[in-house]
């Protein structure tokens, strides 16, 4: 079945593609190095070529969206749009050669952060669907390093406008466009709600998941991947996902991917929790 993808989603998945040639062939050299300091070296220098790759891909078609990562803004947003990037999630994974990480690229319009005397004005935006990418007449320059700063509550009010999750080991393409859905490549995503599966945290919890991001309830499953996580429950293939709060593009991935499919997020004292 063929899906009409957006021009946005289209620049985003082949950022991905165009990254993920160089960090599979890193990932496949990774065994034969011989030392930490070597293999230190070699994860970051395989990360800023990614940033790289994504960036020069991204403002290629959209010269004037910022872009960000989670410790760096790269490039300052002049139409009020920014890319949040994560070039390899999860990096510990990928250095312990562990075939659970993944590319992760997310537009988040800049009027949803740090502007909740505007809430009512996002709210219209929101309904007003993705024909209104752009339309934000935010120029604040100080948006991106406020990013950087973000508690957890403002991370997961972002207004997320699209996102991708590209694995390169199994080549799937999580993605999603706010109003327009969720999808695996080409196939929709859409989870039938399940009461049983909504998850209630009590404080013991909470304070046990901030301890140890594993969690012992059988519905989950821990690949060190918070978006691989929210993806697949997107996907039906877990049941739910509890994550701390650690990467902006991460979590607004995932929040996007599951809310598009249908399936419920919440957030509890720094913890989201996705689930049908």
């Amino acid at each position: 079945m063929f899906i009409q993808k957006s021009a946005l989603i289209n620049v985003a998945t082949n950022a991905c593609f165009n990254t993920a040639r160089n960090i599979l062939r890193d990932f496949n050299e990774i065994s034969f190095l011989k030392s930490n300091r070597s293999l230190d070296d070699f994860t970051q220098t395989t990360r800023v070529r990614a940033i790289s790759t994504i960036k020069d891909e991204l403002l290629k078609s959209n010269p004037g969206h910022g872009i960000l990562t989670n410790n760096e803004v790269i490039k300052e947003s002049e139409t009020g749009l920014t890319w949040a990037i994560n070039p390899i999630d999860c990096i510990s994974n990928f250095m312990h050669c562990l075939p659970f990480f993944g590319i992760c690229i997310t537009l988040i319009d800049q009027s949803s952060i740090n502007k909740s005397s505007k809430k009512d004005e996002s709210d219209n935006q929101s309904r007003s669907g993705i024909t209104d990418y752009g339309s934000s007449n935010t120029s604040n320059h100080a948006i991106p390093n406020a990013m950087l700063d973000a508690s957890a509550k403002d991370i997961i009010d972002y207004n997320v406008l699209a996102a991708i999750f590209y694995d390169p080991i199994r080549d799937e393409t999580f993605w999603a466009e706010k109003n327009s859905g969720a999808y695996l490549n080409s196939k929709k995503l859409t989870l039938i709600s399940n009461s049983q599966m909504q998850i209630k945290l009590n404080q013991k919890e909470v304070d046990i998941l901030k301890l140890n991001a594993g969690c012992s309830k059988s519905a989950n499953r821990n690949f060190g991947s918070s978006v691989m996580h929210m993806a697949y429950v997107a996907a039906k293939r877990i049941d739910s996902a509890i994550e701390q709060i650690d990467d902006i593009a991460n979590i607004c991935a995932g929040k996007l991917l599951v809310q598009e499919a249908k399936g419920t997020i919440k957030y509890n004292n720094g913890i989201i929790t996705a689930s049908r």
